[in-house]
């Protein structure tokens, strides 16, 4: 949904975060009502303006305040991102994004149409480093990519242990971003 432009080749392929939602769905929501996003993440519309066509959305975790804005929906590409510091040390890393499709007024409450939704689990992000070990696989080495075309690399290499040895194959295993 929000691919086009996005320069996803500025990541550090050592950054996990989970996926917590990647939906072109339609959602509604009517001033003061929340939806849930999944991993305790919620989005309120906070205030509806139909005749401004725009509307006030929060993010927040676990009911705290993340960050918030007022997103427009007759000019631009009504899209609006979160960009948030110090996610595992570094900065400037869209963690949300929102696409509003438009606002309207039905026969009592005013609505907002969402029809973009991404996010990752910020707050429970970690950073692998050589050593660390995934089931039978351990991490060997880390290689940071350089542009769209080199994304980086992680290698592994399985190891095996049964109760009378512990071998590890000497054939490593290259994981590239797709």
């Amino acid at each position: 949904m929000f691919s086009n432009g996005d320069l996803i080749w500025k990541s550090h392929v050592d950054k996990f975060a989970k996926l917590v939602i990647d939906s072109g769905n339609r959602y509604t929501l009517k001033t003061g009502n929340k939806l849930a996003l999944g991993s305790n993440y919620s989005l309120q519309a906070k205030q509806v303006d139909v005749d401004g066509k725009k509307v006030w959305l929060e993010l927040e975790i676990n009911g705290q305040y993340v960050d918030d804005a007022i997103v427009s929906t007759d000019s631009g590409d009504h899209t609006r991102a979160c960009i948030l510091n110090k996610i595992q040390g570094v900065n400037n890393v869209p963690v949300f994004k929102v696409h509003v499709n438009r606002v309207y007024q039905d026969e009592v409450d005013s609505v907002v149409q969402i029809d973009g939704l991404w996010l990752i689990d910020f707050t429970n992000a970690k950073t692998i480093k050589v050593g660390d070990m995934f089931g039978f696989y351990k991490l060997i080495q880390i290689n940071s990519g350089i542009n769209g075309s080199n994304l980086g690399t992680l290698i592994f290499r399985r190891t095996f242990i049964s109760s009378s040895d512990r071998s590890s194959d000497n054939n490593p295993i290259f994981s590239q971003p797709t």
